[in-house]
């Protein structure tokens, strides 16, 4: 508040998708700002985004580096073109020209699963739009203006690099900053997409599988085109350093066992679904243990308290992995 007579968003405002191609509606927080659908409660839900072919929309680079590659040198003189003449010839695009899309993430609240999950649709969708693909999560997400200030990357480590993606895996594609080619191509355009859009339209799915028909049917279909990106193991994506530690460690668990079971627990800021206590888990683990008395049960969870209770009931046993 300004002397109690503006409001202005918090970081509590802020909302998801933070940059969008859908239908808007005036913000029922009260903010001066046109919220895109189904972004806060109260804003209704429309699955056709509103764009059309040639129209455009703002999106700040959120980065403190320069992502878009220095432009082609000219060795000739270039005439002035229109935009139409512009947007013709991207339609048409010459097979020695390539296309980037820059892969994102649109909001800050996103677990490192989601983080995942939104990377491999937007990389399927660059294939399937003959797009080289690049992924940059900064130190601050993708948005719009009327989005919100507020969007540091949870994960950011400036000591780690400037690039979080590049923590833990490689790239998709053989595109780097500062590039102005690909294999001996130049490059054309470096675009983004609407992440909520493509993940809509994209078929791994991370969350929300249950509450559908057929669940089963949709996650092993999610499985088999997230495979397709990450390769036996994660070896097309994941550094080796953290596979190979992974499979290390694996191996060794498996000498003790034969026998293990995994839980995935999201505690702390967990706020697209209903936290899951780990208590409601403990009948399944019982049963297992009980089914199968060497069983192991790995926990991965980032909630200490978490940690904590189910080391309570399964850590005296020696029956815990984490």
């Amino acid at each position: 508040d300004v002397a109690g007579s503006a409001r202005f968003p918090r970081k509590q405002d802020c909302f998801c998708p933070t940059y969008s191609h859908l239908a808007r509606s005036a913000d029922p927080l009260g903010f001066g700002r046109q919220v895109p659908a189904g972004a806060l409660p109260g804003v209704p839900l429309r699955v056709q985004p509103s764009c059309s072919p040639g129209s455009a929309y703002v999106v700040y680079q959120c980065s403190r580096y320069l992502l878009i590659p220095p432009p082609r040198p000219q060795n000739v003189q270039t005439a002035y073109i229109s935009r139409a003449e512009a947007l013709r010839s991207f339609a048409t695009p010459a097979n020695d020209e390539i296309d980037v899309l820059l892969i994102t993430t649109d909001h800050f609240g996103h677990g490192l699963f989601a983080l995942v999950e939104r990377v491999l649709n937007q990389v399927l969708f660059a294939r399937l739009k003959k797009m080289e693909p690049y992924v940059h999560v900064g130190y601050s997400t993708f948005m719009e203006p009327q989005a919100c200030e507020y969007g540091e990357q949870p994960y950011f480590n400036a000591s780690r690099g400037f690039n979080v993606w590049e923590y833990w895996f490689e790239q998709p594609g053989s595109f780097r900053l500062g590039d102005t080619g690909v294999g001996g191509a130049p490059i054309r355009s470096f675009q983004v997409a609407s992440v909520e859009f493509v993940v809509r339209n994209m078929p791994i799915k991370v969350y929300g599988n249950t509450e559908s028909a057929d669940p089963d049917s949709k996650l092993k279909r999610a499985r088999i085109a997230a495979h397709r990106v990450l390769g036996r193991l994660g070896a097309n994506l994941v550094r080796d350093k953290y596979r190979l530690h992974a499979i290390a460690v694996f191996q060794k668990w498996r000498k003790s066992s034969q026998h293990i079971i995994g839980v995935h627990a999201r505690g702390t800021d967990k706020v697209v679904r209903k936290k899951i206590p780990p208590e409601a888990y403990f009948f399944i683990l019982d049963a297992y243990v009980l089914a199968f008395p060497d069983a192991k049960i790995f926990v991965a969870t980032e909630d200490a308290g978490y940690w904590k209770r189910f080391a309570q009931r399964y850590g005296r046993s020696g029956r815990m992995l984490s």
